[in-house]
């Protein structure tokens, strides 16, 4: 027995080489999975981003003393968390019914409480006008053309 063992030593074989390349290419692909494991994090970090959340939360509904049967509102801006600065003059809005028409018949105008030039909490969105249309709408605040917000509006007869 111990001459089998030492010829095989001696003569400078190891293993098969079909089983020395499967050994290659296993350990090759061990190698490459904890390098993605590794490395990947870095390329593709995960999404950590603060999620948009701007509160809207509409006031009293007032007669509109200028046009009879309509109605005044306005919508305060309570909570801002957002990672963005929104430009109070990139600012669009539009009113919404339940089908999804534009109702245009009222004017819609922001008020930069603080004047910071920016949306933040305390500032005003006013809509004058309202026509009992607008009972259950949607008020959809836009920054270049891209909703950042909206609210239900409620008008009372």
């Amino acid at each position: 027995m111990k001459n089998v063992i030492r010829r095989y030593r001696n003569d400078g074989e190891a293993v098969s080489p079909v089983i020395g390349t499967v050994l290659m290419v296993a350990v090759t692909v061990v190698l490459a999975a904890v390098l993605y494991v590794v490395v990947g994090p870095m390329i593709n970090p995960p999404d950590d981003k603060v999620k948009e959340n701007i509160l809207l939360d509409q006031g009293a509904v007032n007669g509109n003393s200028t046009v009879p049967g309509t109605y005044d509102t306005f919508f305060t801006v309570m909570v801002v968390s957002s990672v963005q600065k929104y430009s109070d003059t990139d600012l669009s809005f539009v009113v919404m019914d339940y089908s999804g028409s534009l109702l245009t018949d009222a004017t819609i105008d922001y008020d930069d409480a603080n004047a910071n030039g920016y949306v933040s909490e305390g500032d005003s969105i006013l809509i004058r006008g309202m026509t009992l249309d607008y009972q259950g709408a949607t008020l959809k605040v836009l920054y270049h053309g891209s909703m950042i917000c909206h609210s239900s509006v409620f008008v009372q007869a």
